[in-house]
């Protein structure tokens, strides 16, 4: 593993180890309308086990950067919107 999946491995696995007995004894939580997605998704579940064990947690998923046409266009490789960034 690398250095920056490592320390989130790490916090899946105590999330996981930390509620696994809990959730069997306690109501399965409700999927809500904003865990559509994988990371609301975990968010959700993390609020719901620091819930149960008497913390307060608000889920939070930063929101995904809304890239321009220009850049769509340079990251899929196009030599001339690449060569017209790398001109200013």
């Amino acid at each position: 593993m690398t250095r920056k999946t490592l320390p989130t491995a790490l916090l899946a696995l105590a999330v996981l180890c930390g509620c696994g007995g809990a959730a069997e004894t306690a109501a399965a939580p409700s999927p809500s309308a904003a865990a559509k997605d994988k990371k609301h998704q975990f968010e959700a579940a993390k609020a719901d086990c620091m819930k149960q064990k008497g913390f307060k947690y608000i889920p939070y998923v930063y929101p995904q950067p809304q890239g321009t046409e220009e850049g769509r266009r340079r990251a899929a490789g196009d030599y001339q919107a690449m060569r017209k960034y790398r001109e200013k």
